[in-house]
């Protein structure tokens, strides 16, 4: 933290880069982050945006002079920063409620929960693919998928129960997700004996999915088949955002023939509308 000035997580900020000034660097070129003057955007509307992305390849820079430098790499480093910053976020938030006296944000323990549901729909898909039915290709890219290639999820309260409604991400592609919904019904499939009885334990929560919920703050996994991605969302990114993605040539999205008459025998049976993930 000695290059923003800051001791520790309750340290102030620098001041932060208004509006106008993110606005000016990404469209003009002028401002922006300088070692002495080392800024971050921590509003959280952006958290990728230009001035960061700047931002953390002067962290980079910086940081390889350090003897206790433990990789030289600047690409490593700069993708470390950035995906340090939603931490930064929550830090910025957090003293500026405590400025103003307010309490500490009571969904912490929530948001909590909900990461873990997200860890656990990643685990439950690794899984999946993992079998050998499965191409190689298709396995090791959803494996560095992880957790933050997943859709996270929140609860309302509906007569009859919770209702778990997907929060998408604008990222992703609807090849992927479509190869995803897949993995939770083939692994959803497994649970069930050939009379149609679920086997012991409990069944994945059934998700449903809205349109108009969609995660805008969602960062993306870099370093993935180029058919991971949507295409529109990838039409809005700048080149230099393109090319600290490191997208890789696409890679065939097909359902394995024998996977496919498994999960269509299992919706046969109607049991996938007792417990699934949509998404």
């Amino acid at each position: 933290m000695d290059i923003m000035h800051r001791e520790d997580k309750n340290s102030p900020f620098p001041r932060i880069p208004s509006q106008a000034e993110l606005e000016i660097f990404e469209k003009k070129h002028r401002g922006g982050p300088t070692v002495d003057e080392f800024r971050v955007d921590v509003t959280g509307k952006n958290k990728r945006s230009y001035w960061n992305r700047c931002a953390a390849r002067i962290f980079a820079t910086n940081y390889v002079k350090l003897p206790s430098a433990i990789t030289q790499d600047k690409d490593v480093i700069s993708e470390a920063f950035l995906r340090h910053i939603p931490a930064l976020c929550q830090q910025y938030k957090a003293i500026e409620k405590a400025e103003r006296g307010e309490k500490l944000d009571p969904d912490a323990g929530t948001r909590g929960v909900r990461r873990a549901r997200r860890t656990k729909l990643a685990q439950r898909r690794l899984s999946a693919v993992k079998e050998e039915d499965w191409p190689l290709k298709m396995r090791e890219n959803i494996d560095r998928l992880g957790i933050d290639g997943m859709s996270g999820d929140f609860s309302e309260y509906r007569p009859g129960g919770l209702e778990y409604v997907v929060k998408k991400l604008p990222w992703r592609s609807v090849e992927l997700t479509h190869v995803l919904r897949a993995l939770d019904l083939w692994h959803l499939s497994r649970r069930f004996s050939k009379k149609g009885k679920p086997t012991k334990g409990a069944l994945p929560h059934v998700r449903t999915v809205k349109d108009k919920q969609i995660d805008h703050d969602a960062m993306p996994v870099s370093g993935l088949p180029r058919n991971f991605y949507c295409s529109s969302w990838l039409a809005l990114q700048d080149n230099a955002y393109i090319t600290e993605l490191d997208i890789r040539p696409p890679i065939p999205l097909e359902i394995p023939n024998a996977i496919q008459k498994q999960i269509d025998c299992f919706q046969l049976l109607g049991k996938h509308d007792k417990a699934s993930d949509s998404d």
